[in-house]
């Protein structure tokens, strides 16, 4: 898939050290297990306690996933006064001297969740909120409990927290785990950069659509009609005309886009979602559609902060990384980092 235009953040960005100034609040996902979203997670909280910066920090948790030896949260080093939230049980277990906070209103499948201070340094293990509901009350408790900045790390391929209501920007991890061939790891990584920093609809027409209730609309020459189906995956091309925009207020995914592509519509439709993690089509089938003239437009379009690059995989096979971060670089705008390089804060 193929960005039509170069997504650009203004200034100078050159470390994660910059990411703690310009942005309130930070959601970290990535392209792959095990392409160093951790490490990025920690190397913030490390920028932030050598600053005396507060932070408030949670992991998505893994409420409905499988129990691989992946979903177990990981040890992460905090400091005093460091903000964070975790599952109950993992609260009462940490030998981490902290003042407890908050009891979440809600409950996961496996407990409800606690926001506590640090107060003293050791470690954590994060397992937190899961839905945006959920996300939203540990982010209010976290803002007046203090947090100057708050960091939202993502488990598996989840971006539930990246929305652009939660997340005003978001860093991208990739690396070795997705490929160990840099010009396959490139194009893999550029995809998932395309998906985020999809466009927004012109202001005129976002208007029109924000406050439509729930369903499918298309705009036909200018009238906005609601489509007599609940949600777009059962939705036919059928109903569609080309210059058409359709817009779904849930998800869109890969059979309605292939149907597209399969009556030869694309040319000149637009279909609008309300923010990127909406858009469930594969990278093949989507620059199929914007080859042949299709559009993919978001209500809210998020902002991606950087990319980072871990350059060894889960099986220990090393990635060059200056040359992917080169090669990456005379593609996107988008500054790109190997954390593993960075100095110390």
């Amino acid at each position: 898939m193929c960005c039509s235009e170069r997504n650009e953040l203004p200034g100078s960005l050159k470390s994660l050290h910059e990411l703690t100034r310009r942005f309130s609040t930070l959601a970290i996902i990535g392209t792959e297990k095990a392409t160093g979203k951790t490490e990025v997670l920690r190397k913030l909280i490390r920028i932030a306690c050598a600053r005396g910066r507060r932070i408030g920090v949670t992991s998505l948790g893994t409420e409905g996933e499988q129990q691989e030896s992946t979903a177990t949260p990981q040890r992460l080093a905090v400091c005093e006064g460091v903000l964070f939230a975790t599952l109950e049980g993992l609260f009462r277990s940490t030998k981490t001297l902290s003042e407890l906070l908050h009891l979440s209103s809600f409950s996961t499948a496996i407990g409800k969740i606690v926001v506590a201070r640090a107060l003293a340094s050791g470690e954590l293990m994060l397992s937190g909120p899961v839905s945006s509901s959920q996300i939203h009350e540990i982010i209010k408790v976290f803002r007046d409990a203090g947090a100057e900045q708050i960091i939202l790390d993502g488990y598996a391929a989840r971006t539930t927290h990246a929305v652009p209501s939660i997340a005003d920007g978001i860093i991208l991890a990739t690396g070795a785990a997705l490929s160990g061939y840099i010009d396959e790891l490139v194009e893999r990584t550029l995809d998932v950069i395309c998906l985020v920093s999809l466009k927004e609809v012109h202001e005129s027409l976002k208007q029109d659509l924000v406050d439509l209730e729930q369903g499918v609309w298309v705009i036909e020459r200018g009238r906005v009609k609601k489509i007599e189906k609940k949600t777009i995956l059962s939705l036919s091309a059928d109903y569609l005309e080309e210059g058409d925009i359709i817009y779904s207020t849930g998800a869109v995914g890969e059979s309605f886009v292939r149907s597209i592509l399969d009556k030869d519509l694309q040319s000149g439709l637009t279909i609008v979602v309300r923010d990127f993690t909406r858009l469930f089509v594969s990278s093949r089938t989507l620059s199929s559609f914007l080859e042949r003239g299709g559009s993919v437009k978001v209500i809210d379009k998020a902002t991606l902060a950087a990319v980072t690059v871990n350059p060894v995989s889960g099986t220990g096979s090393v990635t060059d990384s200056r040359a992917f971060i080169e090669a990456l670089s005379a593609k996107t705008d988008i500054p790109v980092i190997d954390v593993c390089m960075e100095n110390s804060p």
